[in-house]
């Protein structure tokens, strides 16, 4: 991710969501902020996640940088 402008990348936020339903922007489920600068990986269960996800669940996630100085 490349920031035009006077911005910098502090670190990536995910979220969650059930097919067909919307992504609550306001609320990721990481628990602290990723901060991987080359491949970022995430394992989404109880010990990373605010809230567990639901087993035999599909979802779908995104990613989404949180910048500075903006």
């Amino acid at each position: 991710m490349l920031v035009s402008g006077s911005g910098v990348v502090d670190g990536y936020n995910i979220y969650r969501r059930v097919k067909g339903e919307e992504f609550d922007y306001k609320t990721p489920i990481n628990k602290a902020l990723q901060t991987s600068t080359t491949n970022l990986t995430y394992i989404d269960n109880a010990a990373n996640s605010l809230i567990a996800p639901v087993p035999n669940t599909v979802y779908e996630y995104e990613v989404r940088p949180v910048i500075s100085g903006v």
